[in-house]
């Protein structure tokens, strides 16, 4: 991976399309988001004077859904929490852990560990006890959906130069699957960029995976059963 600040690595990639000497290869470069996109469009302008040709832009997420699982869309965030809700409010003898959560509070919980779930899909962490039955009913009740975890088994071929370009960092489920289509990873130096618009601070994946553990712990705290 390269990393450094933006400008480097926008001139990393345009060097690339510039010196390709076969004007039928395509480009497939993925950027957090639009303000990212408009800005490497401008740079490209001010260098070279021409329009960038052979390039689509795409966001991460919806280009390794359509990539890896062309037939399905990843579940979100709000149909695992409806289906949390579903599956524990039905099978109340699978989960004695959650008996005091009903109505509201319950739809409350099924919401929060909904997001929490996703998190740990995205990041190849495997919950245990009850959680990770939680999650493998989830996925058998909604398996037209597709999931991160499921990228592990995914082999696909991509003929497009792919290239990512302005992100602090990658789950790691997204960046093994990154890998697969030979994907060039131009990340951003955190410390480089502190004072560019586009760059936002993350924390590292273990600090964020203590944070999910955190979150579900405080979540659950005010029921002795869970402890």
């Amino acid at each position: 991976m390269d990393m450094c600040n933006l400008e480097s690595l926008a001139d990393k990639l345009f060097n690339e399309i510039k010196n390709n000497k076969n004007p039928f290869d395509t480009y497939t470069v993925i950027v957090p988001n639009l303000l990212n996109e408009q800005w490497l469009k401008s740079y490209w302008l001010r260098k070279y004077d021409n329009v960038l040709m052979n390039v689509k832009f795409k966001r991460l997420v919806p280009f390794i859904n359509e990539v890896f699982f062309p037939d399905k869309k990843f579940i979100s965030s709000d149909i695992m929490g409806l289906s949390i809700y579903d599956i524990i409010s039905k099978n109340r003898t699978e989960f004695p852990e959650l008996a005091n959560y009903e109505g509201l509070r319950l739809y409350s919980l099924a919401k929060r560990l909904a997001k929490i779930f996703i998190d740990y899909d995205k990041n190849s962490f495997k919950p245990d006890g009850w959680q990770s039955k939680l999650f493998d009913m989830i996925k058998a009740q909604n398996s037209q959906y597709a999931y991160f975890s499921d990228l592990a088994n995914k082999e696909v071929e991509y003929k497009a130069k792919v290239f990512a370009i302005g992100f602090l960092r990658f789950d790691a489920a997204i960046d093994k699957a990154l890998d697969k289509i030979h994907c060039i990873k131009l990340i951003q130096d955190n410390q480089a960029i502190i004072k560019k618009p586009l760059a936002s601070k993350a924390p590292s994946r273990e600090r964020e995976i203590e944070l999910l553990h955190g979150n579900i712990c405080k979540l659950l705290a005010s029921n002795p059963k869970l402890k």
